[in-house]
């Protein structure tokens, strides 16, 4: 009885999960949109009970996408479940590479789950500006703000 609940749950748990990647996915108005979709659509989600076919795409919580004049950077937030109840919002930055209306060249970068905030492009590199919870922070308003820098070479 247990086993069926824990599928049951689990299978639900997935299917609200897609509803709501989809939702999201939709939700992401710029024109990059579909190209990080599809590169997100690549990168397999850890935990998945529907292995080997679903993406981190599939399980999107929500999706932040910065456009600079050469690059595309989409910031996106899915959810894990090791399949015994424990989930997790992870996250992946993958940038791509824009010429006119045409992307490649994907990358995906290592990143811990802070926010970015905002992206700026310096010749071939890319500053990601994230935001942290500094002490003393309300927790809708982190006031911490870190620069990494990126080169794109």
């Amino acid at each position: 009885m247990n086993i069926v609940f824990g599928i049951t749950c689990l299978s639900n748990a997935v299917e609200a999960a897609s509803s709501v990647a989809t939702q999201a996915w939709n939700d992401a108005k710029q024109k990059s949109a579909p190209a990080i979709y599809r590169y997100a659509k690549t990168i397999p989600a850890p935990y998945c009970p529907k292995k080997p076919n679903c993406s981190i795409a599939d399980m999107t919580e929500s999706v932040r996408i910065f456009e600079t004049e050469d690059f595309v950077l989409g910031q996106v937030f899915f959810v894990t479940n090791d399949g015994y109840g424990i989930s997790a919002i992870n996250t992946a930055v993958i940038v791509l590479r824009r010429k006119n209306s045409e992307y490649s060249s994907p990358r995906k970068i290592s990143w811990d789950s802070a926010a970015i905030a905002a992206v700026r492009q310096d010749g071939p590199s890319l500053s990601l500006i994230s935001e942290f919870m500094k002490p003393g922070d309300a927790r809708c308003c982190p006031t911490g703000r870190k620069t990494v820098r990126v080169n794109m070479n």
